[in-house]
């Protein structure tokens, strides 16, 4: 994935496009779609995790929040490729989403693509949240997805920003990173419930939905 720096409507933007010589206009778009929409799941998730605390009267909980309000997906108009083989938009789709900064050492990741997150060292407070808010998406969905790839940028301030997840889904439908039930059951496998997944009062065990042979791709 490339990305540029632009504005829009005043506003600082990241804008993304997948790599020229990987991924045709189609692709490309299919892409970005699958990245926004988990964005979106992130997003939603994160505010029933917060909600379930609250409900649970847990107190304490970090302020963390998804880079996801005020993204879109933009498309260039009268696109020719053969026009814009030296711009910096060579598809005619791209994901804009606001700018953040990140300070040198801020950026951490809480999890791989395919692995669970194991941050439960005693000082880690951030990390026991995060390990909990992947096993409350798997909870809260149904068994129908679990976002991997946690990561994000941690302010002095406290504040979490997490951006670009990925994930694996009951259908295996989100995207090209999916590895549907396989990729779901590896994380259930690594995932260890902490305290905070206890507080919460999660399920140790999800059960992966298995989906109709009519449904399967």
């Amino acid at each position: 994935m490339h990305f540029w720096s632009g504005r829009y409507q005043e506003k600082h933007y990241a804008i993304f496009l997948g790599k020229p010589t990987r991924t045709t206009n189609n692709e490309n778009r299919e892409d970005l779609i699958s990245e926004l929409i988990l964005l979106s799941y992130g997003h939603y998730f994160l505010s029933s995790f917060k909600t379930r605390a609250k409900l649970a009267n847990v107190k304490a909980v970090p302020n963390i929040r998804w880079n996801y309000e005020g993204a879109f997906l933009g498309r260039v108009q009268e696109f020719d490729p053969n026009d814009r083989k030296d711009s910096s938009l060579y598809h005619d789709t791209f994901l804009a989403v606001p700018y953040i900064t990140i300070p040198k050492g801020a950026e951490r990741k809480f999890s791989g693509t395919n692995s669970a997150g194991k941050n439960n060292q005693a000082d880690d407070n951030i990390g026991r949240w995060m390990d909990a808010y992947a096993h409350h998406v798997l909870e809260d969905s149904d068994g129908y997805l679990v976002i991997t790839d946690l990561q994000g940028v941690v302010y002095a301030s406290g504040e979490v920003v997490l951006f670009d997840p990925q994930g694996h889904t009951s259908l295996k439908d989100s995207g090209y990173w999916d590895k549907g039930q396989e990729g779901m059951n590896e994380w259930m496998r690594e995932h260890k419930c902490n305290r905070v997944c206890k507080q919460l009062k999660l399920t140790p065990q999800v059960p992966v939905i298995d989906p109709p042979p009519a449904e399967r791709p």
